[in-house]
């Protein structure tokens, strides 16, 4: 999920949308995201990202999770 992910939108899940920097308070959040599968298809890089490649990252996050 996370290759097809950064493939995809060209930016690693779990960031913080409204923080891109990785401080030691973002990578803390990132942390409780990726336990908790927290992940937004609502941001800029999604806009242009098929409904069937969006179907394959949330099967693939429904697997693993």
């Amino acid at each position: 999920m996370l290759l097809q992910y950064t493939m995809l939108t060209g930016m690693p899940p779990f960031l913080d949308v409204g923080n891109r920097e990785l401080s030691e308070s973002a990578m803390t959040g990132m942390m409780q995201r990726i336990k908790a599968g927290s992940y937004s298809q609502d941001t800029a890089e999604w806009q242009c990202i098929s409904d069937d490649a969006k179907k394959l990252v949330q099967g693939i996050n429904s697997f693993v999770l």
